[in-house]
């Protein structure tokens, strides 16, 4: 069973991670809708430097080649592992307060039951 000073370290554990979780969900759709901008933007390079009139499609495969965007990639994957990394801290700390929560009602049942 926990302690109340364990409850406690749970509840200011999730208050902890909020700052963080919030900071990578952050980065992550910063990252996502900047890769949007990202493949635009080298598209519009390539059809700048395109001199035969390259199918835009092409163009699109091209862009996605390029290692501004393979990297941008990259950071997108690690925000996306730090995002879920803190999430999934909070939500076991929010399991370890529900269990206790459902232990506590569980002994107040039994204490009513036997008029303690």
């Amino acid at each position: 069973m926990y302690s109340e000073e364990a409850i406690e370290g749970l509840i200011h554990k999730i208050r902890d991670e909020a700052g963080p979780y919030s900071e990578a969900k952050g980065r992550r759709v910063y990252l996502e809708h900047y890769r949007q901008s990202l493949l635009a933007m080298i598209i519009q390079e390539l059809e700048a430097a395109d001199k035969d009139g390259t199918a835009h499609n092409r163009l699109e495969a091209k862009a996605r080649a390029d290692r501004r965007y393979v990297d941008l990639l990259r950071e997108l994957q690690e925000a996306v592992v730090q995002e879920e990394l803190s999430r999934l801290r909070v939500k076991a700390a929010e399991y370890q307060v529900e269990v206790w929560r459902t232990k506590q009602a569980n002994m107040r049942m039994e204490r009513s039951s036997y008029n303690a």
